[in-house]
């Protein structure tokens, strides 16, 4: 049974702000990686050290997708939030975030 996928508000208004080619390719790629086992670590997703944003990355070149999953009651992937990657820098909503 595959897993729910929901996008915290926050996440939605990240999602938005990436040009088209950028949101189509991340939403394929969540839905593709994350509908199915999402707390198997591959190459593209992986645990994180404990940081505020989330428990876990999923990579899809330059871009990110931090999410948690609760498998309790229903099975459900929280994308928690959207960013990208400059190098070893980490931007979200235009800041630079340490994780």
């Amino acid at each position: 049974m595959p897993y729910e996928i929901q996008f915290a508000r926050s996440a939605l208004r990240q999602l938005d702000a990436l040009s088209a080619n950028e949101r189509a390719l991340l939403v394929e790629q969540i839905e593709t990686h994350l509908s199915h086992e999402p707390l198997v670590n591959s190459r593209n997703r992986k645990p994180l050290r404990p940081n505020p944003l989330a428990p876990r990355e999923l990579r899809v070149g330059y871009l990110r997708a931090f999410y948690d999953v609760e498998n309790d009651r229903v099975r459900l992937v929280n994308i928690l939030a959207i960013g990208k990657k400059s190098g070893d820098k980490l931007y979200i909503d235009d800041q630079e975030i340490e994780i």
